[in-house]
C-alpha cells in the first residue's frame, strides 16, 4: 500500500510565513499569499480545493475571493461544475497532527454559491465519499 497523504518524515514539517510577501495594491488594500490545505484532482474532471479551521473558525475574507475566483476559472476552462471548495472544522489541538477526515464539512462553494453543511455533520471522508461517488470515480 502506498504512503499518499502520510507524513512520512515529520523533521521535514515546516511552517511557511508569508510577511515578506505583503504587497500593497492601487486600491490601498495589502495582498499576500495564501496557503491551501488540500487539493484533490482527478483527470480534469474533479478538483477540490480545501481549507481545514481549528474549532469554529472560517476561512477570511482573502483565502474566500482567492478560492472561489480559482474554481469559477477551473470550471469556466473545462471543469464543467467539477471544480469546488470544501471548508472544514477540526478540534485537534495545536501541536497535535490534524486527522483530516476526521473534520466536519462547513460549508462547500459550488456552481458559484456557497452551500452551507454546518448542521449536517458530514465527516471530511464522507464528504469525498459521495463526491467520488457521484462523479463515478469511486465504486
Amino acid at each position: 500500500m502506498e504512503n499518499t497523504g502520510k507524513i512520512n518524515n515529520r523533521d521535514l514539517v515546516q511552517i511557511t510565513d508569508f510577511s515578506q510577501l505583503l504587497f500593497p495594491t492601487y486600491r490601498g488594500h495589502n495582498i499576500s499569499p495564501t496557503d491551501v490545505d488540500l487539493c484533490l484532482e482527478w483527470q480534469g474532471r474533479l478538483c477540490v480545493i480545501g481549507e481545514l479551521k481549528w474549532g469554529d473558525n472560517d476561512i477570511n475574507v482573502g483565502q474566500e475571493i482567492t478560492f472561489t475566483n480559482v474554481v469559477n476559472a477551473l470550471n469556466k476552462g473545462g471543469y464543467g461544475n467539477g471544480a469546488m471548495v470544501v471548508v472544514a472544522n477540526h478540534q485537534n489541538k495545536p501541536n497535535d497532527d490534524i486527522m483530516a477526515g476526521d473534520a466536519i464539512v462547513r460549508k462547500v462553494y459550488r456552481n458559484g454559491k456557497w452551500h452551507s453543511f454546518q448542521h449536517k455533520n458530514i465527516s471530511l471522508t464522507t464528504f469525498f465519499e459521495l463526491l467520488l461517488f457521484q462523479f463515478g470515480i469511486m465504486k
